[in-house]
Order: structure tokens, then sequence, then C-alpha cells
């Protein structure tokens, strides 16, 4: 198994070109999709993010329809 130090670009310090990179955006994304997975509410996300709640949910939530509504009905079930 090849690690990043063993990826030919790294000999000339282009390690975004190493199959094993990931890139900031995706951290960023995967951060975001997983503050809102542990219930933090999107305003503090949004916030905490300097991201509108409109850039947030269309380029940011990567959470499916599916977990979105079964995490709602988490709150609505005690109603």
């Amino acid at each position: 198994m090849s690690t990043s130090n063993d990826c030919e670009a790294m000999e000339y310090t282009a390690v975004f070109d190493c199959p094993s990179s990931v890139s900031p955006h995706a951290l960023r994304r995967g951060g975001i999709t997983n503050q809102l997975n542990n219930d933090v509410p999107r305003e503090v996300v949004s916030d905490r993010a300097n991201v509108t709640l409109g850039v947030l949910d269309e380029h940011y939530d990567r959470r499916s329809q599916r977990e979105r509504m079964e995490q709602r009905r988490g709150y609505l079930d005690n109603i």
C-alpha cells in the first residue's frame, strides 16, 4: 500500500497530485456535515463556517434527504 510519502509528486512538492490527498474543501464539507449530524443548529454551523444558510444547504450539507428526515423525527416524535 502506498502512502502520500511514496507518491512521485512529493519529489516536486505537489502533494495535491498524490492519489491519497484530500482537498481542504472536502475536509471543510465533511466537518460541516459532521456538525449537522451531531445536532449542532444550522445557524451556529453557518456562523462558525462563515457561510450563509443557503450556501450551507446547497454546497456543504451532504446529508441525504432520509438522514435529514430521521434527524427531524428525533425531535418530532416527542411532541
